[in-house]
């Protein structure tokens, strides 16, 4: 059996959703952004299998489909101590991707309102990546 996570939230519309990741929690990281440092040792590279899962479960009674069911996720990305990053599978496939023109983050987003409704709505991110141990001095 797989460890599982969840966190749950609500936003301001009251919309209940909640985060599972599986894998490493740890590697959700790999939507910060990397930091340049003088002298960096990077040492133990360690490779990660992910899988972030977003599940949005929304009360019918208290949303606008055409307003409240648009979903970004950041896509992970390399930078200083996570490489190889590969992106296995994006489910279902998003309505678009877009890149962040100051830092270069790719997004990639779904509109759940376009779609018929559903009692929960998921979004799904598989990818691999190489991280690595550092001492910044």
């Amino acid at each position: 059996m797989k460890a599982q996570s969840f966190f749950y939230g609500i936003n301001q519309k009251g919309l209940l959703f909640r985060f599972r990741f599986l894998g490493m929690l740890a590697c959700f990281c790999a939507f910060s952004f990397g930091r340049a440092v003088a002298d960096v040792t990077y040492w133990n590279p360690r490779p990660f299998n992910v899988t972030c899962i977003f599940e949005l479960e929304p009360d019918p009674s208290k949303i606008d489909r055409t307003k409240d069911l648009k979903l970004w996720l950041p896509v992970p990305r390399e930078w200083d101590s996570q490489k190889s990053v590969q992106i296995l599978s994006i489910d279902p496939p998003p309505d678009g991707t877009y890149e962040d023109p100051e830092f270069g983050n790719q997004m990639a987003f779904w509109d759940f309102g376009k779609g018929p409704e559903k009692a929960v709505y998921t979004a799904a991110i598989k990818f691999r990546l190489e991280a690595y141990s550092y001492n910044a001095t």
